[in-house]
Formats: structure tokens, C-alpha cells, sequence
């Protein structure tokens, strides 16, 4: 398929994309959106368009070699791992049952059937422990956070609802980690190995618990230009430099809409009509009949990303070719990806 027959096609499914692909914002939108993002605390706005960057700005002290918390938005590197997992043998689906790797599960109603997929699309029905496991410079977080989180009740069936928060990811990491066992890996040093390093992705640095575990919901920092890196290859489906990292079909289901939230995916929010975020406030809902989903309603469902707290965020958008790279770190801000956004895309 050529690229004229492909970009008809998104358009027809995106609706106004590809009119906005064709023109693309301007530099005054640009920079409308990082005035916004200063204001808010913002530390840097980057847009990558077609692979290169066509806008870069940082601000309030902070310059292109200020590796910054990603907070929750690192989460969006798990579900890529696990794809890549499965392309390496070491899992056989995203289907995969978890007891088959924690047999502490096996003989519990509800836990012997949680699989991998409820895990990624935050389903699993299991208590979100905030006070143990949430952060990470809490005091009163255990000091295995793995060991503790598959240790946690279940107060819901798989699958039946979507509940944010640290546990699913804690269990996925005790999970990875006793799959890694034979390679004498952590997740992390996977996630190097198998991803970021094959894209010239540099980490800035990460934290750990204290039994030496990688937190894996937050524990990334970055600076914007290694992390629009990451944007790219998640826009490219897992292919880099003509090589096909992890196969494009396991790469294209982590932006399948889950049952329990069509906003989010395989570790993934996404910007789809009916979708909610983290909160569940009126602010993160869309209805089913929406133009698009509330990450940003002026349109582009094929809207995917990863949001952290001090609203780090990494936007792709397929139709338009374009990864966008905000980063902050301010609780108290009063940032709006609606508005940002609409200050960006804007014609």
C-alpha cells in the first residue's frame, strides 16, 4: 500500500486527519501550546513530525539535557515488553494465565483467572494498595513491592471493571521477573536489551525498591529527546530503521480498546469515544457517541498515549504522523491535554 492509498484511507476513518496532515499546525500553534505548557509548569514541549523534529522549547530553568520524572507514563513500556516477551518465547500470549508463572494464584478462585491482558488493561479486579505500593519516595512503601502486590485482595471478577493504580503493574513485574530468571535479567535490563537500546534510547535514571526490583509503573526518567524516540518507534508499530523490533500484529493490539475501558489499551491510554481516564471525573470521560475521546475531543481517536503525573505526557498521532513530547513535574498546575492540544492542532 502506498502512502497517498494510506493516508485516504485515515482519512475516511479519523475524519478531519488528513487535512490537518496535509497542512499541519503552524509554528504559532506551536508555540501557543508551549506557552500554555510553560504556565503550567511545563519544563518542554517537542513535536516530531514525519520522524523529525519540527518544534522544540524548554522552560522554567530546564534545557534538552534535563532528564525529567515520568512518573506514571511509564507505564507505557510494559505492554511493547510483554509483546516482546511473547515474540521471544518466554510468553505465549497476552491470554496467558498469570498463576502459570505464580503458583501462589493456582488454587484462588478469582486470581487463577486473571491473565496478562487484565494485568495491561488495569482489570484484574485486584485492590489498588496505595498506602504499600503507590509512588515512589512514599515512606510507607514495602520493601518488595513485587512480593507485596501479589500478595493483595481481590475484590472484583477479571476483566468486569477498570480500576487505576500500582497493583497490576507490581504483579506484571514479579511476573517478568521470574520469567527473566534463566537470563539473569530484571524487566529492566529487558527493556533495554530488547527495545530501548536497538532504538538509541538513553536512560537518565531509574528508581528501585528496596529489594533492588525496578518500579515499574513510574520509575523512568528521561529527557524529551530520548523519550520522543520511544513516541516514534510505539508510532511505527515496533519497526525502526527498517527492522521490525516486535511484530507489528502484537504491536497493534496494545491500541485495542479494553471491555472494561475503550480509553485505555495494553498499558495504553487512548483517545477513543466512551473512553475515562485515571480519575474518573467528568473532565476524563467520553461518551460512546463523542467525536473522540476526552485526552483531546476536537478529533483524532487514533489518538494514543502515555500520561504520567506533573502531567508528563506522550502523545502519538498516527494520521498525522506526529509524536508530542510534554514534560512537567508541577502537582498543583492546572494543565488540560484538551487544551494543550487544542492550542497544537489547531489550523
Amino acid at each position: 500500500m502506498n502512502v497517498r492509498t494510506m493516508m485516504a484511507i485515515l482519512a475516511v476513518c479519523f475524519g478531519s486527519g488528513l487535512a490537518a496532515r496535509e497542512s499541519g499546525p503552524s509554528e504559532e500553534h506551536y508555540k501557543k501550546a508551549a506557552d500554555y505548557s510553560a504556565k503550567n509548569g511545563g519544563r518542554a514541549v517537542l513535536v516530531m513530525v514525519d520522524g523529525k523534529i519540527a518544534f522544540e522549547r524548554y522552560d522554567n530553568g530546564f534545557d534538552a539535557d534535563s532528564a525529567n520524572h515520568l512518573h506514571s507514563a511509564t507505564k507505557g513500556f510494559w505492554g511493547p515488553v510483554i509483546a516482546a516477551m511473547m515474540e521471544d518465547g518466554l510468553i505465549e500470549s497476552y491470554d496467558e494465565l498469570a498463576s502459570k508463572t505464580l503458583p501462589e494464584w493456582k488454587n484462588d478462585p478469582r486470581k487463577s483467572r486473571i491473565t496478562l491482558r487484565h494485568l495491561l488493561t488495569l482489570s484484574p479486579g485486584l485492590v489498588q494498595d496505595i498506602t504499600n505500593l503507590q509512588g515512589h519516595d512514599r515512606p510507607t512503601l514495602v520493601p518488595d513491592l513485587y512480593k507485596h502486590a501479589i500478595g493483595v485482595r481481590v475484590i472484583n471478577e477479571p476483566g468486569e471493571k477498570f480500576s487505576y493504580g500500582p497493583s497490576a503493574y507490581y504483579v506484571l513485574g514479579e511476573i517478568m521477573k521470574r520469567k527473566l530468571t534463566e537470563k539473569k535479567q530484571t524487566p529492566l535490563d529487558y527493556l533495554k536489551e530488547r527495545i530501548l537500546n536497538p532504538i538509541g534510547v538513553t536512560i537518565g535514571k531509574w528508581t528501585f525498591d528496596e529489594s533492588g526490583n525496578p518500579h515499574i509503573p513510574n520509575g523512568a526518567y528521561l529527557t524529551a529527546r530520548e523519550w520522543v524516540k520511544y513516541g516514534q518507534f510505539l508510532l511505527q508499530k515496533g519497526e525502526w530503521n527498517g527492522k521490525q523490533l516486535i511484530r507489528k500484529d502484537l504491536m497493534e493490539e496494545i491500541l485495542k480498546p479494553s471491555g472494561a475501558n475503550p480509553g485505555h489499551g495494553l498499558a495504553m491510554w487512548l483517545n477513543v469515544p466512551g473512553g475515562q481516564g485515571s480519575a474518573g471525573v467528568a473532565q476524563q470521560k467520553s461518551d460512546s457517541g463523542d467525536k473522540a475521546g476526552w485526552i483531546y475531543r476536537g478529533g483524532y481517536p487514533d489518538l494514543f498515549g502515555a500520561l504520567g503525573a506533573g502531567k508528563s505526557r506522550l502523545y502519538m498521532i498516527p494520521s498525522l504522523n506526529m509524536v508530542i513530547v510534554r514534560q512537567g513535574d508541577t502537582q498543583r498546575d492546572r494543565y488540560q491535554d484538551d487544551t494543550f492540544l487544542g492550542l497544537l492542532l489547531k489550523n
